[in-house]
């Protein structure tokens, strides 16, 4: 609860209950109870920042971030740290 509760919607599956009811020690990363190798990638970008808001608000600092593919996120989540956004152009380069 305490590592769950760093995060604005991502949430840590710890544990992994086996068929015989024992526990298997795991750290997979979910939204809405869904795992991050399962999300779309608009969801895996907006996870990944969630991540890094928690830890630069634990460890107290700000980290440029950068984002690939961000045409395919219609609204990234708010962050305190730079966001480099890399698009698709048609143009040899742009600044957004």
């Amino acid at each position: 609860k305490r590592i769950n509760g760093m995060f604005s919607f991502v949430k840590f599956k710890m544990y992994e209950q086996q068929i015989n009811g024992g526990e298997v020690e795991t750290c997979e990363a979910t939204a809405n109870g869904i795992p991050y190798s399962s999300q779309n990638n608009a969801m895996k970008i907006n996870m990944g920042i969630d991540i890094i808001n928690a830890i630069c608000k634990y460890v107290g600092i700000t980290a440029p971030i950068i984002v690939d593919n961000a045409e395919s996120v219609n609204e990234i989540i708010p962050t305190q740290s730079q966001l480099i956004k890399l698009v698709v152009s048609d143009k040899e380069w742009s600044v957004l």
